[in-house]
């Protein structure tokens, strides 16, 4: 399950080599996740939910800690303490490929590392098929062959078309070394003064600001020639969308969205400019589109009578459940919630929260109000953003 939702991630960002079918991958997980609702009792679920908003939690707060407090960059190198991370996990035979797997994910959105892991790539490639100053042909097919899988998932399918050839790699590290060079060169002279460095982290300190769409916009054209750290200053914006609209729930145990706080951020208030107009030039219409739609829903719950839901009927769609959850106004057919109202009600606010982390599972989440509840999407959906308790388990 792990390895379909991975190949399902980077086919939607077009970061795998493989030309991958994201939506048979989609109905294959969602028919999975049916039928553990089918088999499995209503604890069970739960329990499976709970554990993966644990798990994905865990996850990222890791991620974050192994990059920033113990993986360095040396030499162009990663390492982890004195060991170089590329030694422990760019390797042949079992379970090779689940390691790699493992390392591109906690990497990914941190460029600096995922460059320094390419640089490695090309120093070990030069040392297997580089003999008397030349490439030895024969070994560098060889090398293609012994570690295919590795390559496709650290390098994009034009970078690895072009690693293919001869000389391929060293020129693809020298292009990506130029492009970010350039960018940093750029940022320097367009943002003098302002920056201290040109991580994703900072750039959202310092440039992501309601009244600042002309520095935005600059921005956004300088990192559009560097994909990776495009991509990687997008997930830090979501981020900080993620923290300053969720509060501890302390009845839940959890951090829950809070409909004030998702509105202010969004739309402003008291005088104080939103960040929509930041939020349309960073990730575009369709996106605004789709924050909308949940702001709106947000607000009806946010109110004693959730009068716009109630005209949806009682069992409307998916979204319409959740967002009844929420406020604990949702029943499933044929049965009460008693001591299980508050089961749903901690999943609808995980759903939500799981949501807002990236622009692919808000549009998810948006696509429930269409979705039949018997359909496999729909059951991917919700087991990817850790609500498969609101499927039926009476439905094949």
């Amino acid at each position: 399950m792990s390895y379909l939702n991975r190949q399902i991630r980077k086919g939607e960002k077009g970061l795998t080599t493989e030309d991958i079918d994201v939506g048979a991958y989609k109905y294959l997980v969602g028919e999975i996740n049916k039928q553990v609702r089918r088999d499995a009792p209503d604890s069970f679920v739960n329990a499976f939910d709970t554990f993966n908003e644990i798990y994905s939690k865990g996850k990222s707060k890791l991620d974050n800690s192994i990059i920033s407090d113990v993986m360095k960059i040396r030499d162009k190198k990663l390492v982890y303490g004195d060991e170089a991370v590329f030694d422990l996990t760019f390797k042949k035979g079992l379970n090779s490929n689940k390691v790699a797997d493992e390392i591109y994910d906690v990497i990914k959105d941190y460029p600096d590392a995922m460059l320094a892991y390419k640089n490695s790539i090309n120093d070990f490639y030069k040392k297997q098929v580089i003999t008397d100053g030349k490439v030895n042909v024969k070994k560098h097919n060889q090398f293609l062959e012994n570690y295919n899988d590795k390559l496709k998932i650290f390098f994009n399918k034009n970078e690895f078309d072009r690693i293919k050839k001869i000389g391929g790699l060293q020129k693809t590290l020298d292009d990506l070394e130029k492009t970010r060079s350039d960018l940093i060169k750029n940022l320097s002279r367009s943002f003098e003064g302002k920056l201290e460095s040109s991580t994703p982290g900072e750039l959202v300190n310092k440039i992501y600001r309601p009244n600042n769409i002309g520095e935005i916009r600059q921005l956004k054209k300088i990192l559009s020639k560097d994909p990776e750290i495009y991509q990687a200053f997008q997930t830090n914006v979501m981020k900080d969308l993620n923290e300053r609209v969720t509060v501890k729930s302390g009845s839940l145990g959890m951090d829950i969205i809070s409909p004030e706080r998702f509105s202010q951020y969004v739309y402003g208030s008291g005088g104080e400019k939103g960040y929509q107009s930041a939020l349309r030039e960073i990730f575009g219409n369709k996106f605004m589109a789709n924050i909308k739609t949940l702001n709106d829903a947000l607000q009806i719950t946010a109110r004693k009578a959730p009068a716009s839901l109630q005209r949806e009927g009682v069992y409307g769609n998916f979204f319409t459940d959740i967002i009844r959850a929420r406020v604990g106004q949702f029943t499933t057919p044929g049965r009460l919630l008693t001591a299980g109202k508050r089961i749903y009600t901690r999943a609808s606010n995980s759903i939500l929260k799981n949501a807002i982390l990236n622009p692919e599972s808000l549009q998810d989440l948006i696509r429930l109000k269409t979705l039949k509840k018997s359909s496999a999407e729909a059951a991917y959906i919700l087991g990817k953003l850790n609500g498969m308790i609101f499927l039926d388990p009476t439905q094949g």
